[in-house]
């Protein structure tokens, strides 16, 4: 293993807050998208996925009924902390979790990289929304406590 395979999996690449640009093989679309880590647990790293489609993002959330505050309108886009280009939003209803060689592979069979890190104000918004939810299980909750 070399070394950014051993810090990807031992050290600490993952961080909450820190973006990453990956193509997720639960989706069916093939095509990368920037998910925010909000939680590292043992060799669990816990995602949000990110999307510039608001409108879908939208109808998507008010058809199933969830909370307006769980749809979280990313204020980083603007900022050089991060890649962000465009206005960005995020779905707190559904968590993606991964092990950090399930990530290390993901990294092999495509790319994975760290686009930088979000606001604080926007990290907060992300709590709210994931504690919101009545899709997220109690236990990412109790990893992911209300921000103040």
């Amino acid at each position: 293993m070399g070394s950014f395979d051993t810090l990807l999996i031992d050290g600490d690449y993952f961080k909450p807050k820190n973006l990453y640009y990956f193509i997720n093989p639960n989706f069916d679309s093939l095509e990368p998208h920037f998910h925010v880590c909000i939680v590292v647990n043992g060799n669990d790293v816990y995602f949000l996925c990110c999307t510039s489609k608001f409108k879908s993002l939208k109808r998507l959330i008010i058809y199933h009924g969830h909370p307006y505050s769980t749809l979280v309108r990313l204020s980083s886009h603007k900022s050089n902390k991060n890649d962000l280009k465009k206005e960005t939003f995020v779905d707190c209803n559904k968590c993606h979790v991964f092990t950090k060689q399930e990530l290390l592979d993901i990294r092999r069979d495509a790319a994975l990289r760290s686009k930088g890190e979000i606001s604080e104000a926007d990290f907060q918004q992300l709590s709210i929304g994931v504690n919101d939810s009545l899709l997220i299980e109690e236990y990412i909750k109790e990893m992911f406590p209300i921000i103040e």
